[in-house]
């Protein structure tokens, strides 16, 4: 009180000024809040793969999986791995313990990356390559196919698409699926081969040689090393065409174009194809930062999409594959209406039973705890999603429990004759710590779903997260608002 009267308030306008700070600020955070469909889920697993296409699955096993699997195993944190071992191919899976905190999972996957690369593989073997974000969710998947225009033309495409996609603010990623690997096909003509006498080892020998880019020597010049490089690799399909292969036994040389024909094509079977509609496509798979309200977002990419779909070469077309923001938008405009919707109801029950002052003072707790959630949700990092919303809705029929046993008390006691004043402050004396621990005792039988570690913590945190603040708002609401 001492302060209040310094600042020249008494401690009903106090109370007013507090109210309306809160509503204003939860609000506001409201209106800027993260939005997603479903809670952010932190994978604790990697994958990691190593191939050598000439080694047996048997092979594979005891020269490239077993010691990759005794190097990862030292990671601290590493819970489990678990290995699948094919002909020229292997693929580690690793999990760390749950126990492992989302700052540290970063670093035992560099860990596990420089332990891995101190691993002696047999020659040809190409790895390991990670995959330390295969868990990550998009939002958005656009499709993009041509009709008459090659895969290699649509990648090209998809590329710019891609550049463009990256300068909207909030894109943390943006992946192509169904793009297949380009290779030359070297097709041998035997009978011109045999004629020309010309071992088709020799002719494999030499392109390989071609193909290799070392450093012939180093010029030292003012304490600084130059490297000199021979240029001799390919940069084109007509480099291949035009390398000269030496004929064995002579001093002659002929075109490679004249021996074998030299074309451009793609790994075959292809590699994860993808199909839209029918047709040959490549996707694009769009992910937002963490942290990111994705209705703010879905305006920024609907105009870029809108922007680039309009200056689109003729020929190709961009569909929408999947497209999350609206889902989210809806659910989370069915929790609002499910709000006005208990406000409603408990306005009008308690408005019957109490008397039109008294219950719209009850009333008052709805929007004060959720906009107390609002901001306690902020502070904790809970974003709102499906199960945040869940909790919300849970919530809604606990939080005026406070507020209807406070001012009941408060309007007996203004019947028996007390002050106001006094008998409210009679009221949060008698009632602040019974009604304290009947919040407590629901916010206990939550708080495990926020201790919990590992993907399921990740899931469940938000809802007792959520619940817990509602409840701490509605009795601070109850215990220094209504009064």
């Amino acid at each position: 009180m001492n302060f209040l009267t310094k600042l020249g308030l008494s401690r009903s306008r106090f109370t007013s000024l507090m109210m309306v700070f809160v509503l204003t600020l939860g609000s506001f955070l409201f209106m800027n809040f993260p939005r997603r469909e479903d809670p952010e889920i932190i994978i604790r697993s990697a994958l990691v793969f190593a191939q050598n296409p000439g080694l047996t699955a048997e092979k594979m096993e005891h020269l490239v999986a077993e010691p990759l699997e005794r190097k990862a195993v030292q990671i601290e944190g590493v819970d489990e791995i678990y290995t699948l071992v094919q002909n020229g191919s292997v693929q580690l899976t690793v999990t760390l313990l749950d126990e492992v905190t989302t700052e540290d999972i970063e670093e035992r996957w560099q860990d596990l990356r420089n332990k891995l690369a101190e691993v002696p593989l047999p020659e040809g073997t190409m790895g390991p390559s990670f995959n330390t974000d295969y868990g990550d969710v998009s939002i958005a998947t656009y499709a993009l196919t041509a009709d008459g225009f090659s895969l290699k033309e649509m990648h090209e495409v998809a590329k710019d698409f891609q550049r463009e996609l990256y300068t909207v603010d909030g894109i943390s990623k943006v992946d192509l699926y169904g793009v297949q690997q380009e290779r030359v096909e070297l097709v041998i003509d035997s009978k011109k081969l045999g004629s020309i006498g010309i071992d088709v080892n020799s002719v494999m020998q030499q392109i390989r040689n071609q193909n290799v880019l070392l450093p012939s020597g180093s010029i030292i010049a003012d304490g600084y090393d130059f490297r000199i490089l021979i240029s001799g690799d390919f940069q084109n399909l007509k480099d291949i065409h035009d390398m000269l292969i030496k004929i064995d036994g002579s001093e002659n040389f002929m075109r490679l174009s004249d021996i074998m024909t030299v074309k451009r094509t793609y790994v075959d079977p292809p590699s994860r194809p993808v199909y839209y509609n029918g047709q040959p496509a490549i996707i694009l798979s769009v992910e937002m930062v963490s942290g990111e309200n994705i209705a703010e977002l879905a305006k920024r990419l609907e105009a870029k999409f809108d922007n680039y779909i309009a200056n689109l070469p003729i020929g190709y077309e961009i569909g929408i594959a999947t497209y999350q923001p609206p889902l989210v938008v809806k659910a989370v405009e069915g929790a609002v209406s499910n709000v006005i919707q208990t406000f409603a109801v408990v306005l009008g029950i308690v408005v019957f039973f109490v008397g039109l002052r008294a219950g719209l003072i009850i009333a008052a707790i709805v929007p004060l705890s959720i906009s107390i959630a609002i901001i306690g949700m902020r502070l904790l990092g809970i974003q709102l999603e499906s199960v945040s919303i869940a909790g919300i809705i849970i919530s809604l029929g606990m939080l005026v429990d406070n507020g209807v046993v406070v001012v009941e008390d408060i309007s007996k006691s203004i019947k028996k004759g007390k002050d106001k004043i006094e008998a409210a402050e009679e009221t949060g004396k008698r009632y602040a710590i019974p009604l304290l621990v009947s919040s407590l005792t629901i916010i206990f039988a939550f708080t495990p779903m926020m201790l919990m570690d590992g993907a399921a913590g990740d899931f469940a945190f938000s809802l007792g997260g959520v619940i817990t603040v509602i409840l701490v708002g509605s009795w601070l609401s109850s215990m220094y608002f209504l009064p």
